[in-house]
């Protein structure tokens, strides 16, 4: 029962931010962002939670 509620919060976490993806890039679009820096910024973010998984 717990991993089922574990595995929904997760699945709508997920879904949450990836909906607010696109409101940020448009956010980032509007303040002169280009398409390498936003690019540049989702792959350093990224990278503890790739290094992490791969520990």
């Amino acid at each position: 029962m717990i991993t089922r509620q574990i595995a929904v919060g997760l699945g709508l976490t997920g879904i949450i931010l990836f909906s607010t993806k696109a409101i940020f890039a448009k956010l980032a679009y509007q303040y002169g962002a280009d398409t390498i820096s936003l690019l540049l910024l989702r792959m350093v973010f990224s990278l503890p939670f790739y290094l992490f998984f791969a520990l």
